[in-house]
């Protein structure tokens, strides 16, 4: 998973655990967050969050496997 500051432009990269779970502390403001993986697929569409300060921010990424 990377999270992209909106403002900046720097990255943030976390691997999720068995779950697909993650934790990534970040300043507040917006970002872009994007699921990568080797191997295609899964794909999930980026999205824009944004991260207050003094808070826990979930997001929920829904996630396309091509099965069908």
């Amino acid at each position: 998973m990377i999270a992209t500051d909106v403002e900046s432009g720097a990255e943030y990269t976390v691997d999720t655990d068995a779950d697909g779970r993650f934790e990534l502390p970040l300043e507040p403001g917006p970002y872009e967050v994007s699921i990568v993986s080797d191997t295609p697929p899964p794909f999930a569409k980026p999205q824009t969050v944004t991260v207050e300060r003094g808070s826990f921010t979930q997001i929920t990424v829904s996630v396309d496997t091509g099965i069908r």
